[in-house]
């Protein structure tokens, strides 16, 4: 961390209760839960809910760019919030900001926070930090401080005005400390199957006007990656796609990659086929017919359809009386299911969900036969008249994208991967709910996931978010998901996105796909040229295959990302390991009991410093330290790794 030259000379010395620091912790900032850095940090958001106002500002700052300027009446507040529940704060140490202003305001200012089941008590910013006015001043909380005795995650913090009258102040550099170990333990039981692994695991997203699709190029880095599957006809083109005609009908536009290229590519090479029937202008009849011709006539075999994209927004087009309206896509469902799969009986086919009962409200609502409360949001609406139609679906889409534009933070996407863990258990106790005994069978097939949901940034093409795809498949795995696909193939390349300096990152530019399609001319690299998160791909091939079983693996910390995997037919496991830090190298010690691992396994390994080189994946060799089953695996920062144990 760096400040401005104006400011480096003005910070105050710092009067703390300071929680003691094992010597064997290391100060990794890559790890810290970032909230503010020259913007709101990813969920993150800034507040005067009592009134007051805050702006960030470039004329005084303690680092980078940028700072938050506040100014609160008398006993008004100023609050750091999560907008989705807050991050898991295990391991984190203090809460630390630093603050700037003219007058003394330390005797003035209480403090609280909140996890997502309690406040703790509010206290005087002085007892945990001194100011001289005029100066920056380091400001660090213990977490113990706070008072947290219940509750994981850490969702705000608010600063109290009770000066007696009006102030302004600025902070900076907001963020819960959280150090990391230089070592790390996982243990791998091999007696215990969490899952085993579907089809369509290793996609990527498909589009109608990508013109490099059929590519020989193309097809070769598909094998070289494994990616096993693809969607189409992409994205919001779903719900203004004519197959008949291969037109997109909203702009009368005609599609690059036909219907019969994709099925030809696909088909090629053993893909696995997930299509979206136009709901939004199309007719229950037009996706009877398209599983007709793709699976009777081309004897394509596309076992995967799903009704429309997204239909819950107003983004979607829709030509319907009622649009984005769960009653008419509901009875549109039910109707284009049953002709579907009278059509090919062994079809699987989705809707679209939301992990929320309250997201996107429609003009009914509908009673939770468990809590016997009632929701008007679109998921419970489809899924109970779904039900009372008695048709089911095989699968509900989810879309994910943590981030929102111009407000990515590497240390925060990383570890927004843990949001899996609020979007699978309440989707699938809402198919429990309102599908009855049925909904357990219902799989969350992943068909969109990216780093962030608009104008990709320098991150998109970063080592970072091949790292987030690693830990967001893991995430997925373990949520047992029936399909995981990443958002996209290809794209183009996109310069109004965030290219802060405080993303990692070389390229200066982002860009959804995989590979490179050379669009825009000089700046984008030549078509097919692999991004980082085509290496994620590669490595996942080595990791594991459909029909691979998932072992029990457990982590001693979460900035490794671990998983083991047994190919059925020679019994052997391979490891997957990644480290998210990104200046600490971690010594990673495997333990694999009642496993007869390899003397000395062969590890694949991709990262940072390959990223750089632009260079392919490195193959080593891991020496035996010990006689024991345990095995010490030296982990680079930022870096994905595959040992075959």
């Amino acid at each position: 961390m760096h400040m401005s030259l104006r400011n480096m000379f003005r910070v105050s010395s710092l009067v703390a209760l300071c929680l003691p620091v094992s010597a064997a912790l290391a100060a990794d900032e890559s790890w810290y839960m970032e909230m503010y850095r020259d913007y709101p940090v990813g969920t993150w958001r800034l507040e005067t809910p009592q009134g007051g106002s805050w702006e960030s500002r470039t004329e005084n700052v303690f680092a980078n760019e940028r700072a938050i300027r506040v100014t609160l009446n008398a006993n008004q507040v100023f609050q750091v919030r999560d907008s989705w529940g807050g991050l898991d704060k295990t391991g984190a140490t203090h809460l630390e900001f630093y603050l700037y202003s003219e007058t003394q305001l330390f005797g003035g200012l209480d403090i609280d926070a909140g996890t997502e089941l309690m406040t703790g008590p509010r206290f005087r910013l002085s007892t945990v930090a001194s100011h001289t006015p005029g100066q920056w001043s380091q400001v660090r909380v213990p977490i113990s401080a706070l008072g947290f005795t219940s509750g994981v995650r850490f969702k705000f913090f608010r600063l109290h005005n009770f000066t007696g009258g009006p102030i302004q102040m600025y902070l900076d550099e907001v963020r819960l400390v959280r150090p990391i170990s230089p070592s790390a333990g996982v243990s791998i039981n091999s007696s215990v199957v969490d899952y085993t692994l579907p089809g369509p695991m290793f996609g990527a997203g498909g589009s109608i006007f990508n013109p490099f699709f059929d590519f020989a190029s193309t097809k070769t880095r598909v094998r070289e990656a494994g990616i096993n599957a693809f969607t189409y006809p992409g994205g919001a083109d779903a719900n203004a796609f004519d197959w008949r005609t291969n037109m997109e009908i909203r702009n009368n536009v005609a599609a690059i990659l036909k219907v019969d290229g994709f099925l030809k590519m696909s088909d090629q090479l053993g893909a696995e086929k997930i299509i979206a029937v136009n709901y939004g202008s199309g007719t229950p009849i037009d996706a009877r017919d398209w599983v007709h011709y793709a699976n009777i006539t081309r004897q394509s075999q596309v076992k995967h359809w799903v009704i429309g994209n997204e239909n819950y927004g107003v983004w979607s087009y829709d030509t319907h009386p009622f649009r984005h309206d769960a009653i008419t896509y509901a009875a549109w469902a039910v109707e284009a299911i049953q002709l579907m799969k009278a059509v090919d009986p062994t079809i699987k086919v989705g809707i679209n969900g939301l992990h929320s009962e309250t997201a996107y409200p429609q003009r009914i609502s509908v009673t939770n036969p468990r809590t016997g409360q009632q929701f008007n949001g679109w998921t419970p609406v489809v899924l109970a008249l779904m039900k009372q139609a008695n048709v089911i679906p095989d699968w509900v889409d989810v879309h994910y994208y943590p981030q929102g534009p111009l407000s990515e933070s590497d240390s925060n996407l990383l570890q927004s991967a843990e949001y899996w863990d609020r979007v699978a258990p309440p989707l699938k106790q809402m198919l429990l709910d309102y599908l009855g005994p049925q909904g357990a069978g219902v799989k969350l097939y992943v068909t969109e996931n990216n780093s962030v949901y608009f104008n990709p940034g320098r991150q998109s093409v970063s080592v970072v978010n091949a790292l987030y795809i690693m830990r967001s498949w893991v995430e997925a795995v373990k949520h047992k998901a029936g399909a995981f696909v990443w958002w996209r193939l290809h794209q183009n390349v996109q310069t109004v996105g965030n290219l802060s300096t405080l993303l990692h990152g070389w390229r200066e530019y982002g860009d959804y796909g995989v590979l490179a399609r050379d669009y825009p001319p000089g700046i984008s690299p030549p078509v097919n040229e692999p991004y980082p998160s085509f290496y994620a791909f590669k490595l996942l091939k080595v990791f594991a295959r459909p029909g691979f079983d998932i072992l029990r693996t457990t982590s001693s910390t979460n900035n490794i990302t671990a998983l083991a995997a047994r190919n059925p037919l020679t019994g052997r496991i391979n490891l997957l390991l990644c480290n998210n830090s990104k200046e600490t190298s971690v010594t990673v010690r495997v333990n694999t009991p009642g496993y007869n691992r390899t003397a000395a396994p062969t590890v694949f390994t991709w990262g940072a410093k390959e990223d750089v080189a632009m260079s392919d994946v490195k193959v080593w060799r891991v020496s035996v330290q010990n006689s024991g089953r345990d095995l010490d695996v030296n982990l680079a920062p930022y870096s994905m790794n595959v040992v075959e144990l």
